[in-house]
């Protein structure tokens, strides 16, 4: 009886607490397993004081008492402090009863242990099972992991494997994997493992859940270990995204256009949290500003050198001050961190891009909106509020056109986060100007022209045969019927399969997407095969979170062949992509904006590189002497094209150079930052020059629509006077 009630108060502190959870294991991971803890207590002292009463004893009790045997001698050989006591109280039961009613043979015995051995193994198999493949998967032994990614495909649970991708990084709660299953796997390989098997991020889903609800232990309210790092990491729970506005304005005649993307984070949990996303820009685009609310007063960034802004955001995250920090993760994309996001409160931000439009073909131009690819927080029910204008008309799928003060047009309306990410963007009604000019703030000025013509060249695709492209596979067989390439790699059942351009629509209709597949291998080949032929690499891809091999095997041939063939980037889904992240600060990869279906898409990229098409390309040049008018955004595009060509040479003079033009025009690129801090005191202390409004160029700002209004009625007011010829009152 001592022995039962020591069970019952050990599974209640459990319960309670979680201490052996967070601490070694977690023996009550659902509900099915504290049923079975709770059958120990429950049926030992059933059967003890069955076997105490005076009538005989049924002899079901004992298959009872050697049932609760089995289940504390399981649990006693997993977690011994746990269940020793119940284990001697289930076998005293089990003993006493026999002296009433003998066991012949211990068939009773052997009965109650083998249902307790079902039992068992059917409430463990899927965590025996997602563990021991998790294992396997995440070992050195290529054969070994492959069998363990199958394994996780056919009978793995979703759940566990989302679980070891946590801080309770792969600790097995059963008996069996902790005999067969070696070491613990990190958090981090458990990441890598789940985008293997299901072809997404672990954190694109809700934390998982304990099944004890409402408890502060969730997962997702854990001490967040990637805060103030380098990578996205786990979903946090009660972190979101309350409210989101695009703000924005395109120079149609120089194909440029400027958007501010106005965020606000709300906490509403007890503890203070890190928001993290990488934001994958427009092709072309980088961060022109960035501002942040401390006290209700909108903060300007200082920009530096990557190193000096991220030494300062890192300093001032230990403080837990009001930090927020922008970086690059790959060519289009940065990475944005803001800390802390009150408890019970919000936090606010704005991000200020600059970005061209792209050319599909001559005559279709396009804008693509900023989106959010992998986060740490969750947006369910955001729409994003979408304004977009210009002096010349623009079109879209879904925002409506209306007139704009000043005499522009403007398209308003919402969008999906899903119907961003997937990319969604804005056409001109027109093509741009064959030669443009526009005034460097800091001097000079920049000519920009339409090169056209050229003949066409030959095409190596690279396709993405992860499951996340499983929908866009007839679609891309049908753009390469009309558009046929030289040869395609594709990325499907963990190899690189090499077809030639007659037989690739056959094989994409029989291909079979699965789980997440490396891109890597796929992109040296088709890289080395185009640097052979003169031709370009288009690669079309779904989310690609997780980078499953090195890539410095492609980094070595784009340093070292800095006039090597550019690959072109056309994704479907949205979402991260970790392999262009390891390109960092090489100009080569170029992102093509969506416009249409996949097919659609595709067809006119390939008939622009095969000659079918005229081909079109944009030419930045700096000059000497004021420009009479155009865009400023155009001296800083200059600026992002002369980082790059710096970058290329691979020399530390240049690449210091790389860093005053960056922080001169105030632009994120892969060798600085951006961050804003609460004070110049802590400018001061990190080496940066605190934002004060009176060097560098002007900060691009799109006037809020209030301010239209009081711009407005001010005309009028001006109107006004000059008409009548009075004085303005003092």
């Amino acid at each position: 009886t001592v022995g039962s009630i020591l069970a019952v108060l050990a599974l209640l502190v459990e319960a309670v607490t979680h201490t052996c959870a967070r601490m070694f294991i977690d023996p009550i991971p659902t509900i099915w397993h504290a049923l079975l803890i709770a059958m120990v207590p429950a049926g030992t002292m059933f059967a003890l004081r069955a076997a105490h009463r005076p009538r005989q004893p049924a002899p079901w009790t004992q298959i009872l008492a050697a049932f609760c045997l089995g289940i504390a001698l399981y649990y006693s050989a997993l977690f011994l402090p746990f269940l020793p006591f119940a284990a001697a109280g289930a076998l005293s039961a089990y003993f006493a009863l026999s002296r009433r009613e003998p066991d012949p043979g211990r068939r009773r015995l052997l009965l109650g242990l083998g249902i307790a051995l079902v039992l068992f193994a059917a409430v463990e198999a899927p965590q025996t099972l997602t563990r021991t493949g998790l294992a396997w998967s995440a070992g050195e032994d290529t054969a070994k992991a492959a069998r363990g990614t199958a394994l996780l495909r056919r009978f793995g649970s979703e759940e566990i494997l989302r679980r070891a991708c946590y801080l309770q990084a792969g600790r097995a709660n059963d008996l069996i994997t902790m005999l067969i299953a070696g070491d613990p796997v990190s958090p981090q390989k458990a990441r890598r493992v789940y985008y293997r098997v299901y072809g997404a991020a672990f954190n694109s889903v809700p934390a998982p859940k304990r099944f004890r609800r409402g408890s502060d232990d969730d997962w997702g309210n854990n001490w967040d270990p990637e805060q103030g790092g380098e990578i996205v990491g786990n979903r946090v729970r009660d972190l979101a995204l309350s409210s989101s506005r695009l703000d924005g304005s395109i120079d149609a005649a120089a194909a440029v256009g400027y958007v501010e993307w106005t965020m606000v984070f709300k906490n509403g949990s007890s503890l203070q949290h890190e928001a993290r996303a990488i934001v994958a820009l427009p092709p072309g685009g980088t961060v022109s500003r960035l501002t942040l609310w401390i006290d209700g007063e909108e903060r300007e960034a200082a920009f530096g050198g990557r190193g000096e802004v991220k030494r300062a955001y890192e300093a001032v995250v230990r403080q837990r001050r009001d930090p927020v920090l922008v970086t690059t993760r790959g060519p289009d994309r940065v990475m944005v961190q803001l800390f802390p996001v009150p408890t019970n409160g919000e936090m606010k931000v704005r991000l200020g891009i600059t970005a061209p439009a792209v050319p599909l073909s001559p005559d279709r131009w396009a804008l693509q909106l900023p989106s959010i690819g992998e986060r740490n927080f969750g947006v369910a029910g955001v729409s994003h509020s979408v304004w977009i204008e210009s002096k010349k008309p623009l079109a879209s799928s879904t925002l409506k056109a209306e007139p704009a003060p000043g005499g522009t047009s403007a398209l308003r309306g919402t969008v999906s986060d899903e119907d961003l990410s997937a990319g969604y963007a804005v056409s001109l009604t027109a093509p741009p100007s064959e030669i443009v000019t526009g005034a460097d703030p800091l001097g000079g000025s920049v000519r920009q022209t339409i090169l056209k013509g050229g003949p066409g060249v030959p095409v190596f695709l690279v396709i993405d045969g992860s499951v996340g492209m499983a929908q866009s596979l007839p679609g891309l067989a049908a753009a390469l019927r009309d558009s046929p390439v030289e040869a395609a790699f594709a990325a499907g059942d963990d190899s690189v399969l090499a077809w030639s351009g007659s037989e690739t629509v056959a094989k994409l209709l029989s291909m079979r997407a699965l789980g997440g597949q490396d891109n890597t291998p796929a992109l040296v080949r088709a890289w080395d095969a185009a640097a052979a032929k003169g031709g370009v690499v288009v690669w079309v891809h779904g989310p690609l979170p997780v980078a499953l091999s090195n890539s410095e095997e492609l980094r070595q041939r784009w340093e070292r062949r800095p006039d090597g063939p550019r690959v072109h980037e056309l994704a479907i889904g949205g979402g991260a992509n970790a392999v262009a992240e390891g390109l960092d600060g090489l100009s080569r990869l170029r992102q093509v904006p969506r416009l249409g279906t996949i097919d659609e898409d595709l067809r006119l990229l390939l008939d622009r590189f095969g000659g079918r098409r005229p081909s079109v390309e944009l030419r930045r040049e700096h000059a000497p002497g004021a420009a009479a008018k155009g865009s400023g955004h155009l001296a800083r595009l200059w600026a992002l094209d002369e980082v790059g060509r710096l970058l290329a040479t691979r020399k530390s003079e240049d690449r210091s150079k790389a860093v005053a033009l960056s922080v001169d025009h105030r632009l994120v690129t892969a060798v600085s930052g951006a961050v804003v801090l609460e004070n110049t005191q802590q400018y001061a202390d990190a080496g940066l020059a605190a934002p004060d409004g009176t060097k560098g160029p002007a900060v691009p700002v799109i006037p809020e629509p209030e301010t239209w209004a009081m711009l407005i009625v001010s005309a009028l007011i001006m109107i006004w006077w000059m008409k009548n010829k009075r004085p303005l009152p003092a």
